[in-house]
């Protein structure tokens, strides 16, 4: 009966979020968690990149890929879930002759997604050289195949072992370029989902991890991390994209009072004075 009146009293246990990212590209003096910055490999013409606007500009390079990444990770050691938000203002990319309107990309295209472990803040390492990745894939695949639409799990360690199932049907280059939302969330039961906003085609899948687990995963620190790679060098051959903001909350269990109710309190007094006539006998 003890145990009864204080869960009457204290309530159940639920979960609340956190923000331990909270990223707006456009000078925003509110951000929290750590600073972004910008890195590029193999250099090019007309290539830019600019935290002050979040605009990169890949030029007009072969094999170039620019990123945006945390400069520091975050602890989701104690999280029962976690899930990454990235807002895409426009995207575009040059040379829409073939491949569905998507030549430029690499093998390793446009990547939103999280990273965690010993390279998720080091320049020139993208989301297949980090020790775990997870997110989406807009892409190529490797030559001058079919177009990635995936949901992509990377595993370092254990021969670069990787995972993807299909996002969907392939969203138009027009949609895309429009700007769009993609929210991603790993669950502490290996479990995950990805959503999206903004798209004419929009994802809404889930599944089950492959090749690590939630607890590996959220055993080494976290970053989140935005890239694109380039493919078939030359003019007017280059991807521009702007990020607006990116955001990771996590969530934890915790223990609420319940909302104030006629009910609650009826039952709290009730077993009191139970157990006070039991006592009393």
């Amino acid at each position: 009966m003890a145990a009864f009146l204080v869960l009457a009293l204290t309530g159940a246990p639920s979960h609340a979020a956190t923000i331990l990212i909270d990223k707006t590209f456009a000078g925003n003096a509110n951000d929290t968690g750590h600073d972004w910055k910008a890195w590029h490999t193999n250099a090019s013409s007309g290539a830019t990149k600019d935290l002050s606007t979040g605009t990169i500009a890949t030029g007009e390079g072969n094999w170039v890929t620019f990123a945006f990444m945390n400069t520091g990770t975050v602890d989701l050691s104690g999280a029962t879930s976690f899930t990454a938000t990235f807002n895409i203002d426009e995207w575009y990319i040059d040379d829409r002759n073939s491949v569905n309107g998507y030549k430029n990309l690499g093998a390793n295209g446009y990547f939103l997604g999280i990273v965690s472990g010993g390279n998720a803040t080091t320049d020139g390492q993208n989301y297949r050289s980090q020790d775990y990745a997870f997110g989406h894939i807009l892409g190529r695949q490797q030559g001058l195949g079919s177009v990635q639409h995936r949901v992509f799990e990377n595993n370092l360690a254990d021969n670069n072992d990787q995972w993807a199932t299909s996002a969907g049907t392939l969203p138009s280059p027009a949609s895309v370029d429009d700007g769009f939302s993609i929210s991603m969330t790993l669950n502490n039961d290996d479990t995950w989902s990805m959503t999206s906003t903004g798209l004419d085609v929009n994802i809404n899948t889930s599944g089950s991890l492959n090749y690590w687990t939630y607890n590996d995963f959220v055993s080494g620190g976290v970053g989140l991390l935005n890239s694109a790679q380039n493919r078939d060098g030359g003019a007017n051959k280059d991807i521009t994209w702007t990020i607006s903001r990116a955001t990771l909350t996590a969530a934890t269990a915790s223990t609420v009072v319940p909302e104030p109710s006629v009910f609650g309190p009826m039952m709290a007094l009730g077993a009191l004075m139970l157990l006070l006539r039991r006592r009393r006998g």
